[in-house]
């Protein structure tokens, strides 16, 4: 199974790698308020000198004319502008999305992975990253083990409480079929260790449905599921409090595009 995914990966990332080089980019620095333009802020200082010269005496009727004009465009300028967000959060087609973009961009806020995050453990900072990296990593497999060994047979259903039985025969699956594989895809943009966007995937579908369904039948009947399918790209998100304290952070796996559509295929 795992030889049978392998070859399909090489096969697929040589092809990957030609459409889509590798190329390095300077990211842009964003203005804390995405709506305050450089005119806006030209402006605003034009504003306090203006506000300054109302208080001179003998102010020609003329000049309190300009001032007066100039502060009505300059309000209906910003108003104009802040519009821009609602204009974009209208047209985009993922609304949640585009509100929290808007937000983050307002409050000038960046993405956790993108800082330099310091921890605190046992009295001592750590702000080596691969020193912290093994930290999260021990705390994020820790947790999930305690789970496991804690939730015995029990599932939880709302306030109903089942004891579920194992029976070793109550699995019946029908095979794969090309199809399902075409239409199990979203447009996320997001991509996991290995790279891969679901949007990419999907634009190429119809030449990839016959080896994945073969390759996802194959792990189906072996009982077996793919050893690269099971990494995943953890991303940190803080929830709240002290960025240094690690119980204030929440892990996001990123899957790769080809384990998520097995998952939801089965």
């Amino acid at each position: 199974m795992n030889a049978k995914f392998e070859a399909f990966m090489n096969t697929f990332m040589h092809s990957f790698d030609i459409a889509f080089p590798l190329k390095l980019a300077h990211e842009r620095k964003r203005l804390a308020n995405g709506w305050i333009t450089q005119g806006i802020k030209k402006s605003s200082k034009r504003i306090k000198i203006l506000n300054l010269l109302t208080k001179l005496p003998n102010l020609t009727q003329q000049t309190k004319l300009y001032i007066s004009r100039y502060k009505l465009i300059y309000k209906r300028v910003i108003r104009e502008a802040k519009r821009k967000n609602e204009k974009y959060i209208m047209s985009a087609k993922n609304k949640s999305k585009a509100i929290w973009q808007v937000i983050h961009t307002e409050t000038g806020k960046t993405p956790l992975q993108k800082l330099d995050i310091k921890l605190v453990k046992n009295s001592e900072e750590i702000i080596n990253p691969y020193k912290i990296s093994e930290i999260f990593n021990s705390y994020f497999c820790d947790i999930s083990e305690e789970l496991l060994q804690n939730k015995g047979k029990k599932m939880v259903f709302g306030s109903h409480h089942l004891n579920i039985k194992e029976n070793s025969k109550s699995m019946f699956l029908h095979p794969i079929t090309e199809k399902e594989v075409a239409g199990s895809l979203k447009n996320k943009s997001s991509a996991a260790i290995d790279g891969i966007p679901d949007y990419i995937v999907k634009q190429c579908i119809e030449l990839l449905n016959v080896p994945l369904a073969n390759i996802y039948n194959a792990s189906l009947e072996s009982g077996t599921f793919p050893d690269k399918l099971k990494i995943a790209k953890v991303i940190l998100v803080h929830k709240k409090g002290d960025t240094r304290d690690i119980n204030n952070y929440r892990p996001i796996a990123l899957l790769s595009v080809f384990s998520k559509l097995l998952e939801k295929l089965m």
